[in-house]
């Protein structure tokens, strides 16, 4: 994988927006059984500063309703909307803001929860992904390009079952917030180094149960886990021709776990529960109770 990557990541999928049209104004969509879609795109201060939006959403429930009758009672719907705004104050400027957020709903008619220990009539799965980019690219000279970014995101999973008797609800989520900057060096056609560095901030929630009002399910609260990710790199892309080209780098990555947090120490060699708990110790705030870092080295082959 290449340096500009790395990290814990085992493969990257690298989407990037289309830039909205900065001279005119323009709308396109489409209607289908699966899904549909939106797209509204042009100038709000003509060849300055451009916006975009896309929506698409499923209105598909009614496909079940003429299902057999064991699938009458599922549910399977999405909604993504996307956005952008790019300001271009002069040719060495730019800066785009750019938001997505996305939900996917499934409903099962007849479940039976076996993660949960749980038998239930119906359950319903709901799965949230938001985040914004906030981007400048300096553009220093004809060689040189400065990119700085600020990102957030956030990722949430919801799994509930409505049997009063059984009622629940279990979520877990993912926060995420960074800062990175990229420096782009391409001296000839044939070579471009980039370097970088990266400051990540991580909330993870593993798992919250709560249960309905006359459920006779427990509730579960898991300790948050926070940590902050720290990363630098260097690569250089050679292009051998038109069609091949070679990424080779290196990479420092730092994972740094913070406070609030209580962290267990369990007999050597024995199973990880109370019973073979030796000690606790609980770490404030801020408080870094665990570091792992190390060098990678990234290689990879691109085609056309």
């Amino acid at each position: 994988m290449a340096a500009a990557f790395g990290g814990r990541a085992s493969s990257v999928l690298d989407v990037k927006i289309k830039e909205p049209d900065a001279e005119k104004w323009s709308v396109n969509g489409g209607i289908g059984i699966i899904s549909s879609r939106l797209a509204v795109e042009g100038p709000i201060v003509k060849n300055k500063l451009s916006f975009l939006l896309a929506a698409r959403a499923s209105f598909n429930d009614f496909l079940f309703k003429i299902a057999p009758p064991n699938l009458r009672g599922t549910k399977a719907n999405f909604y993504d909307l996307t956005t952008k705004f790019k300001y271009q104050p002069n040719e060495k400027n730019t800066i785009t803001l750019t938001g997505y957020v996305s939900k996917d709903i499934f409903k099962l008619a007849s479940d039976s929860l076996s993660g949960q220990e749980i038998n239930a009539s119906s359950t319903q799965f709901n799965y949230q992904t938001m985040n914004a980019v906030l981007r400048w690219n300096y553009f220093m000279s004809k060689q040189v390009n400065l990119a700085t970014a600020v990102i957030l995101s956030r990722y949430r999973a919801d799994l509930s079952s409505p049997d009063s008797s059984n009622a629940f609800q279990l979520e877990s989520g993912v926060w995420h917030r960074q800062v990175k900057s990229d420096l782009t060096f391409t001296p000839n056609e044939t070579h471009q180094w980039q370097v970088g560095i990266s400051a990540i901030d991580y909330l993870l929630q593993p798992n919250t149960r709560t249960p309905g009002p006359y459920s006779n399910v427990l509730p579960v609260d898991l300790d948050r886990e926070r940590a902050y990710e720290l990363a630098a790199y260097i690569q250089d892309e050679w292009k051998l021709n038109t069609n091949v080209a070679l990424v080779a780098g290196l990479r420092y990555s730092a994972l740094l776990n913070r406070g609030p947090a209580s962290v267990r120490t369990y007999q050597e060699n024995g199973p990880r529960q109370d019973e073979t708990v030796t000690s606790n110790q609980t770490y404030g705030a801020g408080k870094i109770y665990h570091s792992a870092g190390g060098l990678e080295p990234g290689w990879q082959s691109a085609g056309r």
